[in-house]
């Protein structure tokens, strides 16, 4: 280390140094590769046309939000079965100003390797100070609808069902004018429709911006989160219709000294009902338990996910969950700031959770990094869910106070070895997803319908990056549509078991997760070597359980509450 920074966070913003590739794409997936040899992942950002560039509004002043870059979303706008991608862009600060002043952008998903802006065309282009989004079906008429959380008041868009929204902010309610980093859909109170949770990161204002770090030419920092006062997150219920009311106070979530930058909803205590758990940055995380009927109690630090393995509280970025082990619970990955390993928590099953990093091998990896994206997926259709981190410091200026943490990093890919454990195989698997950039928000999608989870990833102060997944011969999936009906039409919440060569697979659908992001809504299920499923069962959030013998494989279906059939997709017709 060469400096100290007096209990600064250390933060960050800026371009990224990573190369971008020029030669054509291919109209046709490619083949996977051999078992074990060879890399997976490919960058195919730029040649498949997602040419998009992140806007910090970086100025001297070191202002808090340029620190945070922004989220991107993977979802299915207009309903062909191919999954479409938003990037949230940043906006000038203070007295910077842009002739042209950058805007949200939706790349539509061709089918044939490439992307198109529609940001125009659909009315999504968003100028405000963009961090986050999240996608569900406010009203339930089968469309994907859009929120955009802002540095200022943020928006939301209603999906008319012909590739164009309509800005329904006002009227809907929902227009939290905070600093707001994220948002996730959830049926907070099992009435079938989707509620809003909103993560809010501080009370700041640009006046009341402080001056950080050593006072000399260059060493100006931004300032670390406890230099300003906290601010509540916001619970929003849905009457049916698009519209909200704010109930945060009576929901028992409105903490006045949140730092929240990550939220994902589960159900960690399989009582029938959606949790929360909300990642804070220097302080406890939150787990939010619900009552069943909209209520939450915060029992984090009583259950033993709030803080680090060693007892102190960590600043998380990114959070997800998943069922890393196989025991059918949901678990829970937060990716933290450097000089603090990203957090592994595992279900107990007791209402309890242990943290694992050191024990699961994750620790030593990631004690440098600064994660933002983070979250679970089967890269390698094994079965068992690995681990994606999106890497990059939060202040562009680190190397000037540590000789050993830089403002670019590298992504991270761990592999679940079925065991508990975790190896990082990036090097070998994804030397494109290894070079350095300062990474923020991801999502998993397939982009390309041919079962292997491809990745996107938001770059602060540079080009978006998006990675296909060649993936591993002889291996086999499956992809789960949702469409519930006394549920919520997006089925979030839903939990999923597949019985395939002798193994039971546990997933529950969920919104938004990781860092200001939010992947497709597709469930996908990784087999290995099975080529057969003997059953798949859907547990619905309103107590409807569909049990489907023999769905397939290798293939995308969609499930209807109610139906008991899987009915297989092809994307585009």
């Amino acid at each position: 280390m060469r400096h100290t920074l007096p209990v600064l966070a250390l933060w960050f913003l800026g371009s990224c140094a990573c190369r971008q590739e020029t030669s054509p794409v291919s109209d046709s997936p490619p083949s996977p590769s051999p078992s074990g040899t060879g890399a997976l992942f490919e960058e195919v950002g730029e040649r498949s046309g997602v040419l998009f560039h992140h806007f910090t509004g970086a100025t001297r002043e070191k202002y808090m939000p340029e620190t945070l870059g922004s989220g991107v979303c993977a979802f299915d706008y207009d309903g062909d079965g191919r999954t479409d991608l938003y990037f949230v862009n940043g906006a000038p600060l203070g007295k910077n100003s842009a002739a042209d002043r950058p805007v949200n952008r939706l790349f539509r998903n061709r089918g044939d390797g490439s992307f198109e802006d529609v940001t125009v065309r659909s009315g999504t282009g968003d100028p405000g100070y963009g961090i986050g989004c999240a996608v569900g079906d406010v009203d339930g008429d089968g469309w994907d609808d859009l929120y955009v959380a802002n540095f200022g008041p943020n928006v939301l868009y209603r999906n008319r069902g012909d590739g164009t929204f309509e800005d329904i902010t006002a009227i809907s309610g929902t227009g939290d004018p905070s600093f707001s980093t994220g948002a996730t859909f959830v049926d907070v109170d099992s009435d079938g429709d989707l509620d809003l949770y909103v993560v809010n990161y501080m009370n700041y204002r640009l006046e009341d911006n402080k001056y950080c770090g050593e006072v000399k030419p260059g060493y100006r920092a931004y300032c670390g989160p406890e230099i300003y006062p906290g601010a509540p997150d916001r619970l929003y219920r849905n009457d049916g219709h698009g519209r909200f009311t704010d109930i945060s106070t009576e929901a028992g979530i409105a903490n006045p000294d949140g730092r929240g930058l990550g939220v994902v909803a589960l159900d960690y205590d399989l009582d029938g009902d959606l949790d929360l758990y909300v990642a804070n940055d220097g302080m406890a995380n939150y787990l939010y338990r619900n009552d069943g009927r909209g209520h939450f109690t915060d029992v984090g630090l009583l259950s033993g996910a709030a803080l680090g393995d060693e007892g102190r509280a960590y600043s998380g970025m990114g959070v997800d969950t998943g069922d890393y082990d196989g025991d059918g619970r949901g678990d829970l990955f937060v990716a933290n700031l450097s000089f603090q390993p990203s957090a592994l928590y595992r279900n107990n099953g007791d209402g309890t959770f242990s943290e694992r990093s050191y024990a699961a091998g994750i620790a030593g990896a990631t004690q440098l990094m600064t994660g933002y994206g983070a979250g679970f997926f089967d890269f390698d259709n094994d079965s068992w869910l690995d681990l994606f981190e999106a890497n990059g410091h939060m202040m562009d200026n680190v190397g000037l106070y540590y000789d050993n943490v830089s403002y670019p990093e590298p992504g991270q890919i761990f592999r679940n070895r079925g065991d508990g454990s975790f190896e990082e195989v990036t090097a070998t698997v994804a030397p494109d997803v290894a070079r350095p950039c300062v990474g923020r928000g991801s999502a998993f999608l397939d982009l390309d319908n041919d079962g292997n989870m491809d990745l996107a990833v938001l770059v602060a102060g540079g080009k978006a990056r998006l990675f296909r997944n060649r993936g591993v011969a002889g291996r086999h999936w499956l992809r789960v549509l949702l469409a519930g009906t006394r549920s919520n039409r997006d089925g979030f919440g839903a939990k999923l078991t597949l019985l395939s060569g002798g193994r039971k697979l546990f997933r529950e659908a969920k919104a938004a997760s990781g860092y200001a992001s939010q992947s497709e809504r597709v469930i996908h299920f990784g087999l290995g070597s099975s080529d057969r499923v003997e059953a798949l069962e859907v547990r619905w959030p309103s107590g409807q359980v569909d049990r489907i013998h023999s769905p397939g494989i290798d293939r995308l279906v969609r499930v209807v509450e109610g139906s008991g059939k899987a009915e297989r997709i092809t994307p585009g017709q």
